[in-house]
């Protein structure tokens, strides 16, 4: 429409566990949509730019309840936290694959938090009962 017209292509969602190959995944897939434009509509269409940054999601139960009484919150610098539509299933949204990581280990290093302090109750306790019957 303008004196520059554009294009835009938003790819689907892929999963994996290798950022630079997901990202590289979604660059062939539009640079394959691009191609077959170009050939069935004889145009031309130039170099593929990122439009945005991507987004690692992580569904989630919590993300879902979170949502139904606050909607969407952004959270600058780190990403959303949304229950968007059709489905409704409920997403943290990261900015950065790092805290997409961090937030599903997180369970395990609370876990493993949970057992230290238990160690250190046991050997304060042994300490205190040591000390009692000095």
């Amino acid at each position: 429409m303008g004196k520059i017209p554009t294009i835009e292509f938003i790819p689907r969602p892929v999963d994996g566990d290798n950022p630079d190959s997901l990202r590289l995944r979604l660059l062939q897939d539009c640079t394959d949509v691009a191609f077959n434009l170009e050939e069935r509509l004889d145009m031309k269409i130039g170099r593929l730019e990122l439009s945005s940054r991507g987004e690692w999601v992580v569904y989630d139960p919590v993300a879902r309840a979170f949502s139904k009484y606050t909607g969407q919150v952004n959270m600058k610098g780190i990403g959303k936290v949304n229950a968007s539509g059709p489905r409704h299933i409920g997403e943290f949204e990261f900015y950065d694959p790092r805290a997409a990581a961090d937030y599903l280990a997180m369970p395990r290093r609370i876990d493993k938090m949970e057992h230290r302090i238990e160690e250190i109750f046991k050997l304060l306790n042994e300490k205190n009962q040591t000390l009692t019957k000095e």
